[in-house]
């Protein structure tokens, strides 16, 4: 322990000390002296407490104590009353020893409400005029009921306290108790020493309370002791209330802003580290932004309101023939002709008053070689914090292949359309998820079907006839799409005269440009009277088959027949040949 805190300690004790001994010693010689200096030395406190916390109301954040030093004031009042009133003092001589017992009671109540009622303001606000209405309210009325006599008694000469006074004294007591938890609950709103002597305070006119329960006499030695003890409690609250604020830099007075600094501070601390972070967040975005617009292929560009050029990407830059660096500061009139120049920045101030995105397309002519592009441009109005324009972004695609490809892709679809229009055969369109997007009038005339009910449908979800048939056409459909390969049928489908008609199909898979397939292709004919010629002749077909079989069979029968009289006449010719010949032999024979 330093030694400047050992004498301060030493000097203190002996202090008290010596004011204890002396006051015993005044006691001795007069008690009425004795009892006057305690009382006005607890009431200097008392109004003490009230001029420094009145005058520094507007800075105190703590209003625990801005009630303690208010109520202290009017318990001091009522402790005035007390004094003036005690025996021996002869200013209210008609009232005797009950009076300034009866005043004593009601200062101690107002004590211990006071110190009940302080601790629950640690973090609370409450009105000072409001709060001294109310203690001048509650003092005039308990000092006119002890006046007029309707207070009860306190004290009886030859009788000692009354039962009342005595347990008033013990209520007292217990609310004074109960005021230590409610301080020990708020007590990071003090200082440790400030805490200690606010409890050490209650303590003392606790022990004080009890002290004025035993006394027979205003002058005996239990009223003495509970008058130190009360001294003692004062002088607590003043050590914890002005001498702790005065001399260790307010602090008690403005703990509060102390501690508020401090979290200000804090929080100053915590903003400048978010700051920091988030500076460093926007230089990576920064960055990441520099970076993306750099490498999106598309033109980039920013401009101020004025047309004046504030970033742009090296795509953008290129169309100039210079660096995205240099076209910084420069604008459309630099670069392009006055008339075009002048049609940007109109587009410009378009997109402003729009307040949102506006597209379109311009032929864009180019200084220098005057060769033009067709353009497809996106200007966007940007804004500040404040909801202010502060310049319009630009992202532009030079479409001009993509229009011939349009073009191109048009004249096809012309092309398709005036053969398919005028072709006899059926021919209809479906797209990838087989709903079908066209069908020439041939089809629409050959199939007896409501094909204007069909667009945009598949098979299935517009079948209408034979949903076996459907079920197959849909699936060849979705097989030549998958695989790429064409593919023929042969289906029943419903004609105007009532009977279906077998109509032949083939199916090929479209495709785009890069050879994506993008749907398919349907070429049907009606050959319902081919097949009934197929039909007629294989009828006559077998016919002739047939006849021939007889004919083959007749021509058999006669030829076994043929062939048995052949046999009959061979035969007979061998014998007549065979008797010719015995004849001529019989004839050379009679010759000779």
């Amino acid at each position: 322990m330093p030694e400047n805190s050992r004498i301060d300690i030493i000097a203190c004790i002996g202090a008290i000390t010596a004011i204890v001994l002396g006051l015993y010693l005044t006691s001795i010689y007069s008690y009425l002296l004795f009892h006057t200096l305690i009382e006005i030395i607890t009431i200097a406190i008392g109004f003490t407490l009230f001029i420094l916390t009145w005058n520094a109301r507007p800075v105190l954040a703590n209003d625990c104590l801005k009630i303690l030093g208010i109520g202290y004031a009017f318990i001091a009042m009522i402790d005035m009353l007390h004094t003036l009133s005690y025996k021996g003092m002869n200013i209210f001589p008609a009232f005797g020893a009950n009076l300034p017992t009866q005043l004593w009671i009601a200062a101690r109540f107002l004590q211990a409400a006071t110190l009940c009622l302080a601790p629950l303001f640690v973090r609370r606000k409450i009105n000072e005029y409001f709060l001294m209405a109310g203690y001048f309210l509650v003092v005039s009325t308990v000092v006119a009921m002890i006046y007029s006599g309707n207070f009860p008694d306190c004290y009886i000469e030859g009788q000692g306290l009354t039962t009342f006074k005595i347990a008033s004294e013990y209520v007292i007591t217990v609310i004074l108790l109960s005021s230590l938890p409610l301080f020990h609950n708020m007590r990071t709103g003090f200082s440790r020493g400030v805490y200690a002597l606010i409890v050490s305070s209650i303590i003392c006119t606790t022990l004080s309370e009890l002290a004025f329960t035993a006394y027979l006499s205003v002058y005996g030695f239990a009223n003495m002791f509970g008058h130190l003890l009360k001294l003692a409690a004062f002088y607590q609250i003043y050590r914890a209330l002005l001498v702790t604020g005065l001399k260790r830099p307010f602090e008690l007075t403005f703990r509060e802003l102390k501690q508020t600094e401090e979290a200000l501070q804090k929080a100053h601390d915590h903003l400048e580290e978010q700051v920091r972070e988030r500076t460093a967040e926007l230089e990576n975005e920064k960055l990441l932004l520099k970076s993306l617009v750099q490498t999106i292929p598309d033109p980039v560009w920013l401009k101020n309101t004025q047309g004046v050029f504030l970033i742009a990407n090296s795509s953008f830059a290129r169309l100039f023939n210079v660096s995205e660096y240099e076209l910084i500061g420069k604008s459309d009139f630099d670069y392009l002709e006055p008339a075009q120049a002048e049609f940007f920045q109109h587009k410009d101030r378009d997109a402003i008053a729009a307040g949102h995105t506006q597209t379109y397309e311009e032929w864009v002519t180019f200084v220098g070689d005057n060769h033009r592009e067709l353009w497809e441009t996106s200007k966007t109005p940007l804004h500040n914090a404040a909801e202010r324009v502060i310049g319009v972004l630009g992202v532009a695609r030079n479409i001009t292949g993509r229009k011939q490809l349009e073009e191109s892709l048009a004249e096809r679809e012309r092309e398709f359309r005036s053969l398919a229009e005028n072709s006899p055969d059926n021919i209809a369109r479906y797209d990838l998820q087989c709903r079908l997007k066209y069908f020439n009038p041939s089809l629409k005339k050959s199939v007896h079907l409501d094909f204007d009910h069909k667009l945009g449908k598949t098979p299935r979800e517009a079948d209408e006839y034979d949903r076996k048939e459907t079920g197959i056409y849909e699936d060849m459909l979705r097989k030549v799409m998958e695989s790429g390969e064409p593919g023929e049928i042969e289906i029943s489908m419903p004609h105007l005269s009532g009977e279906p008609h077998t109509h032949h199909i083939r199916f090929v898979a479209e495709r785009d440009q890069p050879g994506n397939i993008v749907g398919a292709l349907t070429i049907g004919r009606d050959i319902t009277e081919r097949k009934r010629m197929e039909e007629s002749i294989l009828k006559l077909n077998e016919e002739l088959e047939e006849r021939v079989l007889q004919r083959t069979a007749e021509l058999e029968a006669k030829n076994a027949e043929l062939a048995r009289l052949n046999k009959i006449f061979v035969g007979r010719e061998l014998r007549m040949i065979e008797l010719k010949e015995r004849i001529r032999n019989l004839e050379a024979k009679t010759t000779e």
